[in-house]
């Protein structure tokens, strides 16, 4: 195997492969003028409309004042999407004979076949989704799904003045009209 590296990287020392850089030989600049030059499109206001949700927020339950959980949330893929991870730091939502808490993964990102804004949630009990962000009259990010088990479900957040982070999930059973609400959480920047 030794024998096999020695010879590989004489033969690449010897061709130049690796001193060369794009444009460096005529073969290279020829590639850079036929290779199409892409631009960052998520650099746009647009891509902008969400970011009050960045940040490490201590989340707790707005009725109770208890602590619900940690949600780290940062700009990811250059500007492209908004990542978020909930940790769940009590056992509110522990299935029966679970070790771990509830943890759950949110991707933000503006879908080109309309320009609308997506939420792609995955938790650790097996909650998925896709959610189109809506229109509201509060100023609220809120994200609507398409009735799943047994449910539709909207989640909003909303950046208060006093520089808090408001979530709020609300269900509409399936053959109902009512929305009902299943948490209300406030997150405080942590840190």
């Amino acid at each position: 195997m030794w024998k096999w590296l020695a010879i590989s990287s004489a033969v690449l020392a010897g061709s130049g492969a690796w001193a060369q850089t794009p444009g460096s030989s005529p073969a290279g600049e020829a590639a850079l003028k036929t290779t199409p030059q892409f631009a960052n499109k998520c650099v746009t206001a647009e891509y902008e409309e969400l970011d009050f949700l960045v940040g490490e927020w201590l989340v707790s339950d707005k009725a109770t004042g208890r602590l619900q959980g940690l949600d780290v949330i940062q700009k990811d893929l250059e500007g492209c999407a908004i990542v978020g991870r909930w940790t769940q730091l009590n056992d509110d939502y522990k299935a029966h004979g679970e070790r771990g808490r509830l943890k759950a993964l949110n991707m933000f990102f503006v879908a080109r076949d309309g320009g609308a804004w997506r939420l792609a949630t995955q938790d650790s009990l097996g909650f998925s989704g896709f959610l189109t962000r809506i229109p509201t009259a509060d100023g609220a990010a809120t994200f609507e799904s398409e009735p799943f088990k047994r449910a539709t479900w909207r989640l909003s957040w909303k950046r208060m003045d006093d520089g808090t982070l408001e979530s709020w999930g609300d269900f509409k059973p399936v053959g109902s009209s009512d929305w009902r609400r299943a948490y209300h959480n406030v997150g405080k920047a942590s840190g």
